[in-house]
């Protein structure tokens, strides 16, 4: 997910469109009905180890 649509006034909702559209890419490639999104989720950030 690119990180300038992602912390902006409308949340998570910009993300929620892409992954909407990409979904009914796929499917219509696919020959199948497109899936609803249910939940989002977000990966918690992790840190980099110092080196030592």
């Amino acid at each position: 997910m690119p990180a300038e649509i992602l912390g902006g006034l409308d949340g998570d909702e910009p993300a929620r469109q892409l992954i909407a559209e990409q979904e009914e890419e796929i499917a219509r490639k696919a020959g199948r009905p497109g899936r609803a999104i249910e939940s989002l989720t977000r990966s918690p950030v992790v840190k980099p180890k110092p080196v030592v």
